[in-house]
């Protein structure tokens, strides 16, 4: 396990210590559970998003395209010339 320092202003220490006291744990604990919960967040966001990104890709692999084009200008913008 390794050990950090981190700079915080005397105002945040304080809060740290009272809320470390009323959980009944210490600001080191705190500032682990909070940095370890940062990094599963990160692990659970990037696996969302690979299982969204295989559920897209599946969904295309599965539905066949026809072409839609190409468009008159006029078309697309629903002007017509007379």
């Amino acid at each position: 396990m390794k050990k950090i320092a981190v700079t915080v202003s005397d105002e945040i220490y304080r809060r740290a210590r009272s809320k470390a006291a009323e959980l009944n744990t210490s600001v080191s604990r705190l500032v682990a559970d909070y940095l370890r919960a940062l990094s599963k967040d990160e692990e659970l966001r990037a696996e969302r998003n690979k299982r969204l990104d295989e559920l897209f890709a599946k969904r295309d692999r599965g539905r066949k395209r026809m072409p839609v084009g190409p468009f008159k200008r006029e078309t697309i913008y629903g002007r017509g010339l007379c």
